[in-house]
């Protein structure tokens, strides 16, 4: 193995010692080809790993020779040997240097004492070397310490000592000097996309200019090429040369340059002056309409009348790669006529006469005291200053523009022509956007809550400026990438683009930002939805319904649904993230509270189904080999894409994609299956067979539509004209009962009330029966307890109470006293395994009354060990789970009722009287109850029942059912804050911010925080 290189300091002797290229014929500012015959050095996409393209074809754009363009820089070195040059190379494309770390590790297997090769591609490296010297046959090399090194192919090798010990590879990376015969004949799209990064201005090299006084119609106006053939054959494109924003007023005809075929100055011999000048009309790329455009009358002096030549009004352009400069040659230029002035009179459709000059090129001539611009009057340049005309006032290796990197942006589109149309950009000055809805993919401005119209921007890794990245802020795609150049008023030029760049004001606050809907407070349980049209045609008071046969459509009247979020979906582009706030995709479930899941099947139609082989996507897999397992993920996710504005939403279903691990030796438990959901066609399960019926790809790319004539749902393509908006909104928080702890009666809109039975199930009976049944009063009455009012510190919306009964003791039947609580049995009856009949009534969960006691602020003891909580049977209920919330029910304000009247709601679920049973039912079939005051019954004298009630407060402790009692609060460090007796039934405390402790006297201390 050889020995990895690792560069010391620099060796001038080494590098003295050197036999380098000829340097004489290159300069500091020309440009080269680092190549291998055909194949040239080019920038990988990534900005940094270094490839090769293969020029045995000439690339069809300005780009594409700019990619394999570098810019020399020659340094002089000193050293005792003598003086000598070395070179710096920089990108054209991407104003990157060519510089890369000297090391070449890990390497390739190699003999001893021979070279070390990398066995990777080099890459690009600002801190790496950028100075190398070049020998003929050998390539670039640089000698650091004791070290050569040098390219061979496009991996770093390495010896120890001179150049001399180097074998010269199969493929060094070599450079010498363009010449002439390096050069591109320009088409009038090429042209264009040269001009483009000055808004279409011409200079001549160097910054050379006429002299004060006389006109340079070249910088005067900005240009833009006509594609044109016809009027003298040649192989060379013929390209007209429009004054941008220039046209006649009646027919829109582009002012075009022109050698002018109606004056020549006097002086010896005279010269052509050039100017801009109308055709008839617009030429037409094929040369049919030539004729009839020189059929245009001048007249002169009032009396003297010619036509223009169409010849004197096309070019040629050639643009030299060495030094980043275009000859201009016209095509015809006028017989000179006398001594002071010419006129041309032939046939202006064809050529001029054998003695006129054809192919003089665009120059500067010097006269006696000043410099004019001209048209050369022979082939020999002998008298004029080189022609040579380059897109910028002054050259400048890189771009000009000056952008923050690592921000938000809005772009706009300045281009005012559309070359792929041929036409003025209709979308000129409006912002990009790349919503899928959005089949034009423009807006009038930027959208803060829209991600497809913003885009991040990156500086080109080695470059302070003029060289940058632009990606879409929502997929990290590239959009524009390269030289970046400044024009008025804030425009930058990418290539062929023009564009504006709108600081979006997005701050990056290291949180994930989602894509659409975000239903942020998931820690209220049950929390539900409508969804409703946003259109003004179809009615903004139209919900989604399900029809008879399950199939969805618009209808008035409110539908609650619920959103489970049962994905997220990362943006994966690293670059973006690190950059500004990564993004994430919320994929929810829809579905009702009867369980029911919409989906869409495989014919593209929308419905609702509790059926779970329709609602699941279901795959198998190996494990151990040989065993088999399966998981179900829900078939049809739906994502929310904010359109138009932040609060009107595409809904477009996405789908699972399965992944399950290679290795499917391991055990079950041990073997990873994700899932992520996409709106893209590809492979949806990996490693895994689908069990159900996926949806076919042909159905994929889509979102929901309406039919206008029916209103029923339907599937649309994505990228269609049509599409519809929805409203997505959470249920309006309903009133409902707030009240300190007391003893009620619950009495049912028909003057009847919720009672106990003997065998502690909830009933309604009449007023009027109770004695028959022997029941008293007091049977009606309950202690309303408040379970939750605050959640996190925080009031909540609807808090919860448990409904209690106090049970005295009976020595007779040696029972203690005891409380019993309301509960909904629903859990109870889908789980108990003896008597599982007692839990239903008219095949519904029954409501009944369970013995359990208080145990802290969020829990209860239960009674016994029969209770079945979430299918597992418990005495103990520790946490504020599902099972404590089957003990809690909130009094809802009934819609459309008095005020005062009530639905009793547990969970998603609602308290129903079935022929004066209390059951468990859906939100239509809810009871309507009022809560009514009631004295403390005799029957619970002998309970103990704490009925003090401890509830924090902004600066402050509330105290209830506590008159007469002693309190002391202290804070955590036992620092007393009150110590007094309560006077009231309802008081209330100053206590600073943080956690407090309440002790009333009789009462087990508690712990309260205060805001």
């Amino acid at each position: 193995m050889a020995a990895v290189l690792v560069a010391g300091g620099l060796s001038t002797t080494a590098m003295a010692a050197a036999g380098p290229v000829d340097d004489s014929k290159l300069e500091s500012g020309d440009f080269t080809y680092l190549a291998n015959s055909d194949e040239k050095l080019v920038i990988g996409s990534d900005q940094k790993t270094l490839e090769t393209k293969d020029f045995s074809s000439a690339p069809t754009t300005l780009a594409g020779y700019d990619a394999a363009l570098w810019k020399i820089t020659k340094i002089k070195k000193t050293s005792q040997q003598g003086d000598f040059n070395v070179y710096q190379f920089r990108n054209k494309a991407t104003n990157q240097l060519l510089a890369v770390k000297l090391q070449t590790a890990p390497t390739t297997a190699a003999s001893a004492g021979a070279a070390s090769v990398s066995a990777n591609v080099a890459v690009l490296d600002g801190a790496g070397n950028s100075e190398w010297l070049c020998d003929q046959d050998k390539g670039l090399y640089i000698s650091k310490g004791d070290s050569t090194f040098y390219f061979d192919g496009l991996k770093l090798a390495a010896v120890k000592g001179t150049i001399a010990d180097v074998t010269a590879g199969a493929k060094p990376l070599t450079f010498s000097a363009l010449t002439t015969s390096d050069k591109v004949v320009l088409t009038a799209d090429l042209f264009n996309e040269l001009v483009k990064k000055t808004g279409g201005k011409l200079f001549f090299n160097n910054s050379k200019n006429v002299s004060t006084g006389e006109e340079n119609i070249l910088t005067k106006y900005s240009w833009e090429a006509i594609q044109g053939e016809g009027v003298v054959t040649a192989s060379a494109p013929k390209l007209f040369l429009a004054a941008k924003g220039k046209t006649t007023s009646i027919n829109k005809a582009p002012y075009l340059l022109m050698v002018d075929s109606l004056y020549s100055d006097d002086v010896t011999p005279a010269y052509n002056k050039l100017t801009v000048d109308t055709l008839a009309a617009a030429p037409a790329a094929d040369g049919s309409n030539f004729a009839a455009l020189a059929a245009v009358v001048k007249k002169i002096n009032k009396k003297n009348t010619t036509t223009r030549p169409v010849g004197t009004a096309q070019f040629t352009a050639t643009l030299f790669l060495k030094n980043d400069s275009v000859a201009l040659a016209a095509l015809q230029a006028p017989k000179v006529i006398g001594s002071t002035k010419f006129f041309y009179t032939g046939d202006a459709s064809t050529a001029m006469a054998s003695d006129d000059l054809t192919g003089g090129n665009v120059v500067l001539r010097k006269l006696s005291n000043t410099v004019v611009l001209t048209v050369s009057t022979t082939t020999s340049l002998a008298g004029y200053i080189e022609p040579l005309i380059q897109p910028y006032a002054t050259q400048s290796m890189g771009g000009t523009a000056e952008i923050t990197p690592n921000k938000i942006y809005y772009v706009a589109d300045m281009r005012t022509w559309d070359a792929s149309n041929n036409k003025a950009n209709p979308y000129y000055g409006k912002f990009y956007d790349y919503n899928f809805p959005n089949q034009a993919k423009y807006l009038n401005e930027g959208q803060a809550f829209n991600v497809f119209s913003q885009f991040v921007v990156f500086a080109t890794p080695g470059t302070d400026k003029g060289s940058y990245t632009i990606k879409t802020r929502y997929s990290g795609k590239t959009a524009w990438t390269g030289v970046a150049d400044s024009l008025e008023n804030g425009n930058i030029v990418f290539g062929s683009d023009t564009i504006k760049l709108v600081d979006a004001n997005i701050e990056y606050k290291g949180e994930t930002q989602y894509i659409g809907y975000h239903a942020t407070d998931f820690a209220l349980k049950n929390k539900q939805f409508k969804i409703q049209s946003a259109s003004p045609l179809l009615g903004e008071d139209m919900f989604i319904h399900m029809k008879k046969d399950s199939s969805m459509t618009l209808k008035a009247g409110e539908v609650l649904y619920t959103l489970d979020r049962i994905n997220v979906v990362p943006n994966e582009d690293a670059a973006i993230e690190d950059a500004v706030d990564p993004l994430a995709w919320d994929v929810y479930a829809i579905k009702t509270s009867k369980g029911e899941y919409l989906i869409m099947d495989a014919n593209g139609n929308y419905a609702l189904t509790a059926d779970p082989e329709k609602y699941n996507y279901t795959v198998s897999y190996n494990y151990e080999t040989s065993e088999v397992a399966t998981k179900s993920f829900i078939a049809t996710g739906f994502t929310f894409i904010p359109t138009e504005a932040a609060d009107k939403y595409v809904i477009m279903p996405v789908f699972p994609r399965v992944k399950v691990a290679a290795d499917q030796t391991k055990k079950l438990n041990e073997i990873a299956v994700s899932c992520e959901y996409s709106s893209v066609p590809g492979q949806t399960a990996e490693n895994a067979t689908v069990v159900s019926t996926p949806v076919p790809d042909a159905l994929k790319n889509s979102m929901i539509t309406v039919n206008t004539n029916s209103g029923d749902l339907e599937n649309s393509l994505l990228g269609k004209v049509k599409y519809d908006l929805f409203y997505v909104a959470e249920e309006d928080d309903p009133q409902s009962l707030f009240t300190m702890p007391k003893h009620i009666q619950i009495e049912t809109t028909n003057n009847q009330f919720v009672t106990v039975n003997a065998k502690n199930e909830a009933l309604v009976v009449a007023e009027n029966a109770l004695k028959a049944a022997n029941y008293t009063a007091e049977d009606f009455t309950f202690w309303l307890d408040t379970a939750k009012y605050n959640r996190n510190g925080e009031t909540v919306v609807t808090p919860e109470y448990y409904v209690t009964r106090g049970v005295a003791a009976d020595t007779t039947t040696k029972v203690d006293a005891h409380r019993l609580y309301m509960y909904n049995a629903a859990d109870s009856a889908a789980n108990a395994t003896v008597n599982k009949e007692q839990y239903t009534a008219f095949e519904s969960a029954r409501v009944i009354f369970r013995e359990a006691q208080r145990y802290g602020a969020d829990s209860l003891i239960v009674a016994g060990d029969t209770l079945t909580i979430d299918g597992k049977k418990t005495t103990v209920i520790a946490k504020p789970k599902a099972g404590v919330n089957d003990f809690r029910f909130n009094f809802l304000q009934a819609k459309d009722e008095a005020t005062g009247v009530y639905n009793i709601k547990n969970g998603d679920k609602y308290l129903r009287n079935l022929n004066g049973v209390l059951v468990i039912g859906e939100a239509e079939e809810a009871a309507m109850v009022t809560v009514n005051a009631a004295e403390a019954p005799t029957a619970n004298e002998g309970v103990e029942v704490s009925e003090v009630t401890v509830i924090a407060q902004n600066g402050a402790v509330r105290i209830a059912n506590a008159e007469g009692k002693k309190v002391v609060i202290t804070n955590i460090l036992g620092q007393t804050i009150a110590n007094t007796v309560i006077t009231s039934s309802d008081a209330v405390i100053a206590a600073p911010a943080g956690v407090v402790v309440v002790a009333v006297e009789g009462e087990e201390a508690v712990k309260a925080i205060v805001k």
